[in-house]
């Protein structure tokens, strides 16, 4: 299937929106920190407890721990395609990120990070082109999850040492069913495949509860 093609998908089978939890608030003011890819934590950091969202094609599970530094906050998540489409998950970053040698090929992206009132909600989402449009636009890399399959990754999210401590965090994750499978060959370097940005408008979004650091349990409401 050539990029053109993918282009003309049909997104018809996209994560309904009415079951998905949606991140944050449009009023919510950007604030990005360090974030890194990272192996396993050692041991020696904080655990919470599990939490799993899901929908009819997708069931997000995922942990959070932090490590005795206070600030290393590290989640992992794994996707499963619970339903009968493959599903394409949007964290793997962007093209231009990846051209610019602002990202390592393959790697998880720098999520976008919105932080209002203590509350941190990160989110591996695809943006819309900005207007006007850029000459190169910044298309999304994502994971591909075939049905029945699995799929899981991880990442690290420094927080900030200044200003307003954070005192709730939550992770959000958006995904979109296609008809068909995006085809091995033209799966990118770092085993992600290039969509056109017009896929964020079909994408649907999951979010873990918010755990609040202090006591380390998770809350369901917003």
């Amino acid at each position: 299937m050539s990029l053109q093609a993918l282009r003309r998908l049909c997104f018809a089978m996209i994560l309904p929106a009415a079951a998905m939890a949606h991140a944050g608030h449009a009023a919510m003011q950007q604030e990005e920190g360090p974030m890194v890819e990272s192996e396993r934590g050692s041991g020696a950091e904080r655990a919470f407890p599990r939490w799993s969202a899901s929908n009819k094609l997708a069931r997000l599970d995922g942990g959070f721990s932090l490590d005795p530094d206070g600030r290393t906050l590290r989640i992992d998540y794994r996707i499963t395609s619970t339903g009968r489409y493959p599903l394409l998950v949007f964290d793997r970053g962007d093209a231009l990120s990846v051209a610019t040698n602002r990202q390592k090929p393959g790697s998880v992206g720098v999520p976008q990070a919105q932080f209002e009132d203590g509350d941190l909600v990160l989110r591996h989402v695809a943006l819309p082109l900005r207007e006007p449009s850029p000459t190169v636009p910044p298309s999304p890399l994502v994971s591909q999850v075939l049905p029945g399959g699995e799929y899981d990754n991880h990442f690290i999210y420094v927080l900030p040492e200044a200003g307003e401590p954070v005192r709730r965090v939550r992770y959000c994750q958006g995904a979109v069913g296609v008809p068909r499978p995006l085809p091995e060959s033209e799966q990118r370097t770092g085993g992600v495949w290039s969509v056109p940005n017009a896929a964020a408008a079909h994408q649907g979004v999951l979010c873990s509860p918010w755990l609040d650091l202090a006591s380390g349990t998770l809350v369901q409401e917003d």
